[in-house]
Formats: structure tokens, C-alpha cells, sequence
């Protein structure tokens, strides 16, 4: 996601589910650790820390307020073993944020 790949211009369903979102930028500073460590037989979860609803993605992106509006439901993907192998910080840990 980033850049003009944002949520709202997709037609998606299960508003309250979670998004395992990352912003592309942060995918290539992945690979480029991985390479620079030479890592090759790695496995990571390769998602941003932070999972709001698809709805607050979306509400963000248009520019309205909905923190705390909605229970957050579905599958949370945890980027934690990346973060600690890696001593990764993103730069976009927020996908409310990718369209910033």
C-alpha cells in the first residue's frame, strides 16, 4: 500500500476487520537489511505493527475522524520476530498513515 494504492479505492468488504497492511517503502528497507546481512532462508511476517480496521483505513484516507469507533475483528499478523531480528523500525508503522 503507499502512494495511490490506497483502500478506499477498492471495493472491500468486513469493514471491522483488521488490515495486515505495509507501506511498499517499508518492504524494500526489509529486503535491503535482509541483504545486507545476507540473510536467505528467512521467514518473517513482513506487515506493519499496527492493525486498524479496514473502515478506519479507509475513514482516515477521506479525511475523517473514527478513533475508537469500531471493535477490531479478524486475523492480526505480528511483525514482532522481524522487528527483534532485524532491529527494524518502519517508517510507516501505521497503514491510517500510508496516504500521508
Amino acid at each position: 500500500m503507499g502512494d495511490d494504492r490506497l483502500l478506499r479505492n477498492y471495493n472491500v468488504g468486513d469493514l471491522d476487520f483488521a488490515v495486515n497492511h505495509i507501506h511498499y517503502a517499508d518492504i524494500c528497507r526489509v529486503l535491503e537489511k535482509m541483504m545486507e546481512r545476507q540473510l536467505m532462508s528467512k521467514l518473517y511476517n513482513v506487515v506493519a505493527p499496527i492493525h486498524p480496521t479496514k473502515a478506519e483505513v479507509i475513514n482516515a484516507q477521506n479525511n475523517i475522524d473514527s478513533s475508537g469507533m469500531s471493535v477490531l475483528r479478524g486475523k492480526t499478523i505480528s511483525s514482532a520476530k522481524l522487528i527483534a531480528e532485524l532491529d527494524f523500525v518502519f517508517k510507516f508503522p501505521d497503514p491510517r498513515e500510508f496516504h500521508l
